[in-house]
């Protein structure tokens, strides 16, 4: 006996499975990068004190750019992206919810609270648990300080305590000596995961079919 693939829940999960590769995919764009440019500057000849300074300048510019700044900024773009997915698939879940009579409610189209706290009051109790919620939560104030301040959360008003006690609570999150969050490669990882674990509980929880061929 075989069950029926349930479409919507098959295409939430390759786009997980594909934001997941596409992680894999910038991190080892950028290891192959940082690698040739060190190659080159290891292959400097080093004749004389000029040559000597010259070299620990192409250092200090590689540790910057490779090392520090470069990584950090180009994975804003990856938080933003897992977001956006979050966000824009949640909201067809929500949807699709209604459309199968599951949960019979409208999502609030500008919920006061940000978004994150729209799902909880759309979701009947027992749907997010509250870990899930916060954390959720705490990537859509991480976004926010990405995309609308550059990373600076000083420049964020209204959200500059939580999205401090963000940074302080996660290993994976820090300030440089500029102010701007540096968002390490577990974060990036651990929010795919985050959102992959929401759809599934939610899945799991509202009876959808299996995503894949199922025989028993």
């Amino acid at each position: 006996m075989k069950f029926r693939i349930d479409d919507f829940r098959a295409n939430t999960e390759w786009m997980m499975q594909t934001l997941s590769l596409y992680y894999q995919t910038i991190e080892q764009a950028m290891a192959e990068n940082r690698r040739l440019n060190r190659v080159n500057i290891d292959a400097r000849s080093i004749e004389s004190q000029d040559d000597f300074d010259d070299y620990q300048e192409e250092l200090d510019q590689f540790k910057l750019i490779h090392e520090e700044d470069f990584t950090s900024k180009v994975r804003y773009t990856f938080v933003s992206l897992t977001y956006s997915i979050f966000e824009e698939r949640a909201k067809a879940l929500c949807q699709e919810l209604k459309t199968r009579k599951i949960i019979m409610q409208e999502l609030e189209e500008k919920p006061r609270g940000g978004f994150v706290a729209g799902l909880k009051r759309f979701f009947p109790h027992g749907y997010m648990h509250q870990t899930m919620r916060r954390e959720l939560d705490d990537l859509r104030l991480i976004r926010n300080c990405l995309v609308h301040s550059n990373g600076r959360p000083d420049n964020v008003r209204s959200d500059y305590e939580q999205v401090s006690r963000v940074l302080e609570k996660n290993r994976s999150l820090s300030l440089n000596q500029e102010g701007y969050i540096h968002v390490g490669p577990e974060y990036c990882i651990q929010i795919v995961s985050l959102v992959k674990d929401f759809f599934n509980a939610i899945f799991e929880r509202a009876g959808f079919g299996p995503a894949e061929t199922v025989e028993v």
